[in-house]
């Protein structure tokens, strides 16, 4: 008779790997001795070190303690992640935690194949940065680089990275981005990250992509001196982008711009800072209409409180692009509900929708239910916060979900703040769901990145 205990240690091996990261791993390891041996791999190959585990520092092992009182362990890891570095009390003075950048470097020299590193920490780069420049397989870098000028020529050392993020980089490392560029990662980069860095500028910035003219991936939000002027003008060298998001100024308008030559675009972010985004935006899809490319994703996020998106903004973005869009996002303002039905219909693509749902569900379910119905292919919507009505926010009931399901059978999911609404199979024609918690979102991840549905 056949068990999961007598499968063959490969199969098991490749069950585990379609697991998600998470307890369950931990709580398989613990069944036998051929599970454990089996899901090791997938429960090493990504490490994520929190603010919760640094507070149970040195009580609790860490991940890299373990790697290091068993070495054979960190030919698994692939990917680290580190979001906090425990305390310690020096004086009247808290600092990293010694004890705790010792291990975690030691490990991190044994870890051999490591293709992914990313820390949010301010300053903590710099102690792995001797851990790291000898990674061959490093492909993927996401730093908080708030780094002084001798620390920023360690980056130099660092080569073959396809992806890069730098957060809340000083000036030294603006400075020296070029250069490491030209040096070192001209072949190698394909996506490039730049966020909430104050002293980024034009002149930097396109010394940076003129040596990149094979980058898919352009992300330069938050940063005073890079709006969407600046972005659009120098993306000219990167004319192969199939990703680019960009802050959206108070400059109401599009002034000095060449000819656009973005004929790649896939996945377009604007991050609004203007009091009235409107025209800017507009202008923006009428900029890049001269080179018309089939988007797949759209997403917009507006800082100003109580922001109702134009249905004429609407409008200019279907027209161009309704029959490739298949990924819609609204954050952070409010989009009416004859907006959404004209999405819905002009869209036959259209596979994920976030918005604010209304929140007079009673008064407005009916017309709601009627406008994603024209959606043939919809299969997740998200309800998220407009900033437009404040005070306790409309829940779901099973009703609702039902009667939108009914409407649109090609719906799945429906995701209410933590809460995941999935509709269940069944034989008849009757639409039962199932409520589960939303899983927490993955810490450090940026609203504007691309996403599968």
């Amino acid at each position: 008779m056949v068990s999961a205990d007598n499968l063959n240690l490969d199969v098991l091996e490749e069950i585990f790997s379609y697991l998600p990261h998470g307890p369950g791993l931990a709580s398989i390891a613990l069944v036998s001795r051929s599970f454990l041996e089996a899901v090791v791999p997938r429960l090493y190959s990504s490490i994520c070190f929190r603010i919760r585990q640094a507070k149970c520092y040195p009580e609790v092992m860490t991940p890299f303690g373990a790697i290091l009182a068993h070495p054979d362990l960190a030919v698994y890891v692939r990917n680290v992640e580190i979001f906090a570095i425990p305390q310690s009390l020096k004086g009247n003075k808290l600092i990293n935690h010694p004890a705790f950048i010792r291990e975690c470097s030691e490990a991190l020299k044994l870890c051999h194949n490591l293709s992914s590193l990313k820390t949010t920490v301010p300053g903590a780069a710099t102690y792995f940065f001797p851990c790291i420049n000898d990674k061959t397989r490093l492909e993927k870098l996401s730093l908080c680089a708030n780094l002084t000028t001798p620390q920023s020529e360690y980056l130099l050392s660092l080569s073959s990275i396809k992806s890069l993020e730098l957060q809340a980089a000083s000036w030294s490392v603006a400075n020296i981005l070029p250069k490491w560029i030209q040096t070192s990662l001209h072949r190698s980069l394909t996506h490039l990250t730049l966020f909430m860095i104050t002293d980024l500028n034009e002149d930097v910035l396109e010394a940076t992509l003129k040596q990149l003219p094979d980058l898919l991936g352009l992300h330069v939000i938050s940063c005073p001196k890079a709006d969407h002027n600046v972005v659009l003008r120098i993306a000219r060298h990167t004319p192969l982008l199939e990703s680019l998001s960009m802050s959206v100024s108070e400059v109401n308008k599009i002034v000095s711009l060449p000819t656009c030559e973005l004929s790649c675009i896939r996945n377009l972010a604007l991050d609004s800072r203007a009091p009235d985004p409107q025209e800017t935006v507009s202008a923006i899809f009428q900029y890049l209409r001269a080179a018309y490319f089939p988007m797949i994703s759209f997403k917009l996020r507006v800082s100003q409180k109580k922001f109702v998106v134009a249905f004429d903004l609407i409008k200019s973005l279907i027209e161009v692009h309704g029959q490739s869009l298949q990924r819609v996002s609204f954050l952070d303002c409010e989009l009416q509900t004859k907006a959404i039905d004209h999405i819905c219909k002009n869209c036959p693509k259209l596979e994920r929708l976030d918005a604010a749902l209304p929140i007079n569900l009673i008064l407005l379910q009916g017309a709601f239910g009627k406008a994603i119905s024209h959606a043939k292919n919809l299969r997740i919507i998200v309800d998220v916060d407009n900033h437009v009505q404040h005070g306790a926010r409309t829940q779901l009931t099973s009703d609702n979900v039902e009667f939108f399901l009914s409407r649109t059978p090609s719906l799945r999911t429906i995701i209410d703040g933590n809460r995941v609404w999935t509709r269940q199979r069944s034989r008849n024609n009757i639409f039962p769901v199932k409520l589960e918690r939303r899983p927490t979102r993955k810490v450090g991840t940026h609203w504007f990145i691309p996403q599968d549905v």
